[in-house]
């Protein structure tokens, strides 16, 4: 009965399944398997879900609870519990981060970004563990990962930059391909060259090109890092002036994130009243700010 439907039509009803239906899915047969687990299959449900998230229907919450073993999914609309997903055994003994999320993949790592590292599916409950990464990361060294979806390869890729503690501040990269299951050092010079210059941790992917805050403190100033998935080439970008005058003036946070499938920018800041989170917006050329108020200050 199946082979007499379309395969286009096929594919678009798996994608409209609820989570639990797709697990169930993934042991009917091991080519429904292999297509769940195939990165056009999960960007396809995806957007799926966000479409009914859009239209009110809601998404998923991924929350840590009291049991260590696992991570929960709640309903974002009814914050009821969907799923259990049980970690693995060196996730639970050890600090771990959930460090990067792209089309429903979650890139997890342990404190060191170095003996640690999975790709996991939530959808389909499957756990992909990296294998030992090519550069070595010394006591003082500093790591940051990023997670993209290359469209152009149609492969994810991991990027782990490493910088030295020593004054010369020098920056390593490799690059993880999970068509190919393995990591590579990439020649690309990494611009980040001050001693006291530092990624945060969040970082965003937009269009198969990562996106990190660099924090620079002597002299405070911020800045953009990019890597582009397809050409492993890095590069740098200012932020808006008007954004850089207020960061100077303040201490408040700022992120980088992906709204609206826009790159964004998020700075929370307050006056002597109020609270505000003003958004910036990246267009063709130029950043736009939308201003969002936060709530009142308690006095």
């Amino acid at each position: 009965m199946f082979k007499r439907i379309p395969f286009e039509l096929f594919f678009e009803i798996l994608a409209r399944l609820p989570v639990k239906s797709m697990l169930r899915s993934t042991c009917v047969y091991k080519s429904w398997n292999a297509l769940i687990s195939s990165p056009s299959f999960v960007n396809a449900h995806l957007d799926w879900n966000a479409k009914k998230s859009a239209g009110g229907y809601g998404g998923y919450l991924l929350i840590s609870t009291s049991n260590a073993k696992c991570l929960s999914l709640f309903s974002a609309q009814t914050y009821i519990k969907c799923l259990d997903f049980k970690l693995p055994r060196d996730l639970i003994s050890s600090s771990f981060s959930v460090f990067s999320s792209c089309s429903g993949l979650l890139c997890i790592s342990d404190a060191t970004f170095d003996s640690c590292m999975y790709l996991w599916n939530p959808s389909i409950r499957k756990m992909k563990k990296l294998p030992k990464c090519l550069i070595y990361c010394t006591q003082f060294a500093i790591t940051t990962l990023g997670f993209g979806f290359n469209r152009g390869e149609n492969d994810y890729k991991v990027v782990r930059i490493v910088k030295t503690g020593c004054a010369e501040s020098i920056c390593k990269a490799e690059v993880y391909s999970v068509r190919l299951d393995s990591w590579r050092r990439i020649r690309s010079f990494v611009p980040l060259v001050s001693h006291n210059a530092y990624l945060q941790d969040k970082n965003a992917c937009l269009n198969g090109v990562v996106y990190w805050i660099v924090e620079d403190f002597s002299p405070r100033c911020y800045s953009i890092l990019s890597f582009d998935l397809r050409s492993e080439s890095f590069q740098t970008m200012t932020l808006p002036e008007r954004l850089v005058s207020v960061i100077n003036t303040t201490s408040n946070a700022i992120s980088i994130q992906v709204l609206k499938k826009s790159l964004s920018l998020l700075h929370l800041r307050q006056n002597v009243n109020d609270r505000y989170c003003d958004i910036w917006v990246l267009g063709r050329d130029t950043w736009k700010m939308t201003q969002l108020f936060f709530r009142k200050v308690e006095r």
